[in-house]
C-alpha cells in the first residue's frame, strides 16, 4: 500500500518525471550527430521504448521525429549564418545527415530557403516562425535567490558597438555584419569580450524603435564608421551580477528578477545607464541550455 499522499510528493513526482525527458532533450540539442534512436533514448530516459514516443510527443507536444529535426537544423541555421567559416557539408554531417542533399531538403522544406540561400540573406522572420516549435515547450526559466546576485565594482570598459535598431527579429542581421567585422578586425571572443547593451523590453516598444547595441571590448575606443562601428564606453561603477544559463528567450526571466524581486529587498538604487549583457558561452558553439551571459545592472 502506498502511504504517500499531498501535494509535495505529487509535485516532486511530476518534476522528476519532466527531469527524465529534459534529460533526453538535452542529449539530443549536444549530440546531433549522436546516436539518437529511438532505443538510446528511451534506454536514457530509463523508460519503455514502446510507450516512449507517445510519452514525449505527450511531454513536448512533438514528436520525438520533430524534436530532433527541429534541434539539429535551429543549430546548423546558426552556424549557417554566424559560423561562416563551417562549410555547408561540414555542417550538414557535423548535424547527423548522411548527406549534403538530404540535409538541403530538410532545411529547404523547414525554412523555405535553400542552405547557402539562408547563409547569403536569412529570411529571418520566416525563419523564427519555423523555429517556434522547441521554445515554446523548452521553456522552463532559471530559478533564483538572493545568493546568486553579486555586487561588483565594474571597470570603465571600451567597446566598439554595432547598434541594431529596428525589428527585433531582424538582430540576425545585424550579427551577422558585426561577426564579419569583427574576424575581419581579429577581435576573437577567445581574447576580446563580447557585450550587449538593453535599451529596452523588445515587448515594450514599437518594433521600428526596438534598440540593442553589440559589442567588443577594446584597448581605446575606436570607431569604423564605413563599417557602421561606433566607439562607447561602459562607464565604471557598482553593479549588481546575475549569470544566466540557457536559452536567450529566457534572458528577460532572470532580468526580470533582478527588477521584480532583488531590487526591491536589496535597498540598492539604480544608476543612469542601461542593463548590459556579457556573452561568455555562445550558441551554436554549446547547446543552447549550456549558454552563458553576465547581467549587469548598474547601481549608484
Amino acid at each position: 500500500m502506498n502511504t504517500e499522499s499531498g501535494p509535495y510528493t505529487e509535485q516532486s513526482r511530476r518534476a522528476h518525471y519532466w527531469q527524465r525527458f529534459e534529460q533526453v532533450a538535452a542529449y539530443i540539442d549536444a549530440c546531433p550527430d549522436g546516436d539518437l534512436s529511438l532505443e538510446n533514448l528511451s534506454a536514457l530516459a530509463a523508460m519503455s521504448r514502446f510507450h516512449f514516443h507517445r510519452q514525449f510527443a505527450s511531454a513536448f507536444g512533438l514528436s520525438l521525429h520533430q524534436y530532433v529535426l527541429q534541434s539539429r537544423l535551429r543549430r546548423a541555421g546558426s552556424q549557417l549564418a554566424f559560423r561562416t567559416s563551417l562549410s555547408v557539408t561540414r555542417i550538414a554531417l557535423d548535424h547527423g545527415f548522411e548527406s549534403l542533399a538530404a540535409f538541403s531538403r530538410a532545411f529547404r522544406k523547414m525554412s523555405g530557403q535553400s542552405p547557402s540561400t539562408f547563409r547569403a540573406a536569412p529570411d529571418w522572420p520566416s525563419w523564427h516562425q519555423a523555429c517556434s516549435l522547441i521554445p515554446a515547450h523548452r521553456s522552463i526559466a532559471m530559478t533564483f535567490n538572493h545568493q546568486d546576485v553579486g555586487i561588483i565594482d565594474f571597470p570603465a570598459t571600451a567597446l566598439a558597438c554595432m547598434e541594431h535598431r529596428g525589428d527585433p527579429a531582424l538582430i540576425g542581421d545585424s550579427l551577422q555584419k558585426f561577426i564579419a567585422w569583427r574576424k575581419q578586425e581579429k577581435l576573437p571572443p577567445g581574447r576580446y569580450r563580447t557585450f550587449n547593451i538593453l535599451y529596452g523590453h523588445p515587448d515594450h516598444v514599437p518594433a521600428a524603435e526596438f534598440r540593442l547595441d553589440v559589442g567588443v571590448a577594446v584597448d581605446q575606443p575606436a570607431s569604423y564608421a564605413a563599417a557602421g562601428i561606433i566607439a562607447k564606453t561602459i562607464p565604471a561603477g557598482r553593479c549588481a551580477v546575475l549569470r544566466h544559463i540557457g536559452l536567450d528567450s529566457q534572458l528577460e526571466h532572470s532580468i526580470g528578477y533582478l527588477f521584480d524581486t532583488w531590487l526591491p529587498a536589496s535597498g540598492e538604487e539604480l544608476r543612469d545607464f542601461p542593463v548590459f549583457l556579457q556573452r561568455l558561452r555562445f550558441y551554436p558553439d554549446v547547446p543552447e541550455q549550456q549558454a552563458e551571459v553576465d547581467i549587469f545592472l548598474p547601481l549608484r
